[in-house]
């Protein structure tokens, strides 16, 4: 999975991101990729994240500034 072809190299790639959680500072376990550019109207980002388990996936919409867990114990 990649950006569009309208967007073929005019995009930055970012690469090596570290895991936060379970072990903080680790290389992440998963692969992910993101994509930076601009234009003279808006910033443009393109972040793929690949998941070993998909069905697992859960999100929530929230303040920016919460960085709470998405989880129900």
């Amino acid at each position: 999975m990649r950006p569009g072809d309208a967007w073929k190299d005019k995009l930055a790639v970012v690469k090596g991101f570290i895991q936060r959680a379970p072990d903080d500072g680790r290389p992440a376990t998963q692969p992910s990729e993101a994509y930076l550019g601009y234009d003279s109207r808006a910033l443009h980002i393109v972040f793929i994240a690949h998941d070993g388990e998909p069905r697992q996936v859960r999100a929530r919409l929230d303040h920016r500034e919460s960085i709470a867990p998405d989880e129900i114990r």
